[in-house]
């Protein structure tokens, strides 16, 4: 156990990236990483004619959630459900912690890029109270969240494992120094997944999205459970939206 975090929880491992249960081979991680990708993409480029805007944001959510839920069952099988795990209470207590953590770090890291490389840019889904049907605007995205935000955990969660596949089964690099390496380097990754969101502002992406996901996977990294850091996710947007939508 010497090769685990004080932290972590140790009756678990990751899946897959050390070849256990079972060896995936290199181009069942690439399909695996594809299929969100792919799902992505969809989100970003696709409109579909004669659905509302809303709607479109709700079938890319979906979609986006599919498309992750799909490569990892053409690659290894049933044992994606070895992503999902039991949630305990004290699983609850994690997600209202990670949560409080990461608004705070994404606050201090926010105001200091603001200083030194000035205004950051908002989301487009930001809702402001006073808004011409604002109150309905807020539920409804907040209602597609729940499947985008979820098929989004794809996009930080399997790089992270992928980084560690390569590193462990290929490099044979320590199980702590992995972890790190690929905790900041996955967490960049989803920041930068999200540069067009935030009109191309490369440093907002970087620091303040990535800066916030290192909390976010941590909280995968401590538990193995990707139903943690989806909560923690989706309750830190819903706490983000919400100080926008009431300001």
């Amino acid at each position: 156990m010497n090769n685990y975090f004080r932290f972590e929880k140790k009756e678990n491992d990751f899946p897959f990236y050390n070849d256990v249960p079972d060896a995936v081979a290199g181009w069942k991680w690439l399909v695996m990483l594809l299929f969100p990708f792919l799902g992505l993409l969809f989100l970003i480029m696709v409109y579909i004619p004669g659905l509302s805007s809303y709607m479109n944001e709700l079938v890319s959510g979906i979609v986006l959630l599919l498309s992750g839920l799909l490569g990892l069952k053409l690659t290894v099988g049933k044992n994606w459900r070895l992503l999902f795990r039991k949630i305990h209470w004290r699983d609850i207590q994690l997600v209202i912690g990670y949560v409080l953590a990461a608004v705070l770090i994404a606050s201090i890291i926010g105001g200091i890029v603001e200083l030194v490389a000035g205004p950051l840019t908002d989301n487009p889904l930001t809702t402001k109270y006073g808004d011409k049907n604002a109150l309905r605007e807020y539920f409804m995205l907040r209602f597609q969240e729940i499947f985008q935000l979820f098929g989004e955990e794809f996009l930080a969660v399997l790089p992270f494992l992928a980084i560690l596949h390569f590193m462990t089964v290929k490099l044979n690099v320590n199980r702590k120094t992995v972890i790190i390496i690929a905790w900041i380097t996955s967490s960049i990754i989803f920041g930068l997944l999200h540069l067009s969101t935030y009109n191309w502002n490369i440093i907002q992406c970087i620091f303040v999205i990535g800066g916030s996901r290192l909390l976010l996977t941590l909280s995968y990294i401590q538990t193995k459970n990707i139903w943690v850091s989806y909560f923690v996710h989706y309750f830190y947007d819903m706490l983000v939206f919400t100080v926008a939508f009431l300001s």
